[in-house]
């Protein structure tokens, strides 16, 4: 994706808020592989043209001709009049209102346009009532008018959907882990351990002066450090009525390793901040284990939860001050760790911002010029095995050896259930009766999300007399069947293994009630070399009377060799791009892919030769990323919605009468 972020003072990050944000979201985008450009001021005293490999556009500011505020409007809607002629697929724009001129009078110019609201700006006490009346009106306009709105904070998802009936993207905040504690850097500051602290813009809705008037009141003898510019009007203000009572303003600080040292060693974190979304300080401190005392408000809450002592009058803090709040500061430090580590790290962050994105796209119907959609049949399906079910065909793959292996398919299942959520895609799942007897949970799973479960037998097909495979299988069927208490329809042989030899195997299949198979492949392979099927197309397969509704794998054909491009090794091993052309010229895919091909952890197994190695575990690191770019790119369907679509009365007749029935 080519991506866009306006609406900051640019990078590297010399500010905080959104900057950082701008910072730590583009460096991240770009790692995964995306094409990132974020727009700065000319004033911004880095001055290369790229960033960690995000690019940089400047654009002018006129702040010393009109101030901050003003010039703000000028700057965001020159970038925004950039962004919007060039080739971009998203547009981010970080805070509403100095950028809503822009979105409300700007051509989009196609472009997917994402707004993170940042905070209610219009309640900022700073501003007379006229300016909070437009900043309110310039809010709502510019929520009109944004294609799609983002919300750092539970509360302010909330505040959109209930003041202006739209839905939003909650995509938290991020933060990073902090370094070892040390208290040597304390010194440079002239502070001892054991004191109170905020770290915060002097600005009223920040709710500073009723933290000083509660310290005051209650007596409590600890210095009490105030970290933030106070050379602002409001700063001043709080200095003068503030002076020697013990209140230590330390100025701005943008050493992160001393900020967190200083987060570390205070008694009390005191955040009074009211209108803003989520707070970047506040979760630096959750992320310092500080011991934590918020202005009582949704923002804050929706955050901290339980794990904090709230206060909404410079009483009520006074009081806390008096109580013995450590009791609680273990159980509530533990938590705040927990969430910060669940919810708020980066690395989460920015991967919800890129499916968001991809999301973003597909709805929006902006994804690549050339995919096409409508006339072409793609099938998405899953061979549900764990990690060591890729045994050698002479290898000892007994039940009894697969127990003593490590559990690992959880890992894999849960990215695939991720993805097709975000998607909205249905699959089916070709499920080994192995894992339907020890994971009965996982088919229970698939079943109530409403995927097509499937049968897929833990032995080759051509390994097994027929007996033993009409047994085997119909354990399978009985297993899968007992559990979502639906009938099973739809079969796949592992390793695709029907050999002309073995082409009793449909059958069976039909004995059993399959109505549809998935095991051709007309790849010459150690375990398949069925040739029947000279092109990848549904197709009926007749056989002594009966018949068998067939989906083959998909095939592509490179210099007279045959390839299976769409699942597996090859799908690891080819470049994406590709894969991509031959899915956009092919009338027919069908995918095939493992829980195992996205779980790049998981360990070697042993006694597999070097080709099996190259073709099991080449590129795994990959194949998640390679396989969210395909759905994205692409529209699939499962097996069931796919025999809905086929008219079976005039496709492709197979007929192996002819072969061996082999007993």
């Amino acid at each position: 994706m080519k991506i866009a972020i306006l609406g900051t003072r640019g990078i590297p990050n010399n500010y905080g808020g959104f900057e950082q944000c701008a910072e730590y979201l583009s460096v991240g985008l770009v790692e995964k592989g995306h094409e990132v450009t974020v727009y700065s001021p000319k004033f911004h005293p880095y001055r290369e043209d790229q960033y960690k490999g995000v690019k940089i556009i400047r654009k002018s500011s006129p702040q010393n001709l009109l101030g901050n505020s003003l010039s703000n409007f000028i700057y965001d809607y020159l970038c925004f009049k950039d962004a919007s002629s060039k080739d971009f697929d998203i547009i981010l724009e970080l805070g509403l209102i100095t950028s809503s001129l822009s979105i409300i009078f700007c051509n989009h110019g196609g472009k997917v346009v994402a707004t993170n609201l940042d905070g209610l700006e219009w309640k900022r006490s700073k501003w007379n009532v006229i300016i909070q009346k437009l900043t309110k009106t310039l809010e709502r306009y510019g929520i009109k008018h944004s294609d799609y709105l983002i919300a750092d904070n539970k509360g302010i998802q909330e505040y959109i959907k209930d003041e202006y009936n739209r839905d939003s993207e909650f995509i938290a905040y991020g933060t990073v882990d902090i370094k070892e504690s040390n208290s040597d850097c304390l010194d440079n500051y002239g502070i001892k351990e054991n004191y109170l602290l905020s770290i915060a813009r002097m600005e009223p809705e920040n709710n500073l002066e009723m933290m000083f008037d509660a310290y005051l009141k209650s007596g409590i003898d600890l210095p009490y450090y105030v970290v933030g510019n106070h050379y602002t009007i409001h700063g001043n203000y709080l200095k003068n009525k503030y002076r020697n009572k013990g209140i230590i303003f330390l100025g701005g600080i943008f050493n992160k390793g001393h900020l967190d040292n200083i987060r570390y060693y205070s008694k009390y974190y005191l955040h009074g901040h009211s209108v803003g979304g989520t707070n970047p300080a506040l979760l630096e401190a959750m992320s310092a284990k500080t011991l934590i005392l918020a202005h009582n408000n949704q923002f804050n809450k929706s955050v901290l939860g339980e794990n904090a002592f709230y206060f909404s009058s410079s009483d009520e803090l006074s009081k806390l001050f008096k109580q013995d709040l450590e009791l609680k500061k273990k159980e509530f430090t533990h938590n705040n760790l927990s969430k910060i580590d669940r919810v708020y790290r980066w690395p989460i962050v920015i991967d919800q911002y890129e499916s968001y994105f991809q999301r973003l796209l597909k709805k929006h119907q902006k994804i690549y010029s050339e995919k096409k959609m409508n006339n072409n049949m793609r099938i998405l399906t899953f061979d549900i095995v764990d990690w060591f079910h890729i045994i050698e065909p002479s290898a000892d793959n007994t039940l009894e050896r697969w127990s003593n292996y490590e559990v690992r398919i959880h890992n894999g299942m849960d990215r695939i259930f991720k993805i097709l959520d975000e998607n909205n895609i249905k699959a089916t799942f070709f499920i080994l009766g192995y894992i339907a007897k020890k994971h009965p949970e996982i088919v229970k799973r698939i079943h109530d999300l409403g995927y097509e479960v499937a049968a897929y037998y833990d032995k080759d097909a051509y390994q097994q007399s027929r007996i033993e495979f009409k047994q085997d299988l119909q354990d399978c069927i009985n297993s899968l069947e007992s559990i979502t208490g639906e009938k099973v329809l739809s079969y796949r042989a592992p390793g695709f293994s029907i050999k002309k030899q073995n082409v009793w195997v449909f059958e069976v299949l039909n004995e059993l009630g399959i109505k549809y198979d998935a095991s051709i492949s007309s790849v010459t392979r150690w375990d398949s070399d069925f040739n029947n099927s000279s092109e990848s197309t549904p197709a009926i397969i007749k056989y002594n009377g009966m018949q068998i509704k067939e989906f083959p794998m998909s095939v592509n054909t490179v210099f007279g060799q045959k390839f299976n491009v769409t699942g597996g090794g090859y799908f690891r091993l080819l470049p994406y791009r590709l894969i991509r052309k031959w899915l956009n010229d092919a009338d027919y895919t069908m995918t095939y892919f493992h829980p195992r091909d996205f779980d790049p952890s998981q360990p070697m197994l042993d006694g597999l030769s070097l080709k099996r190695k190259f073709k099991s575990y080449y590129n795994l690191s990959t194949s998640y990323t390679k396989l969210r770019q395909l759905v994205y790119d692409f529209d699939f369907i499962d097996m069931r919605e796919a025999a809905k679509i086929v008219d079976w009365n005039n496709v492709p007749i197979i007929d192996l009468s002819h072969h061996s029935n082999n007993k």
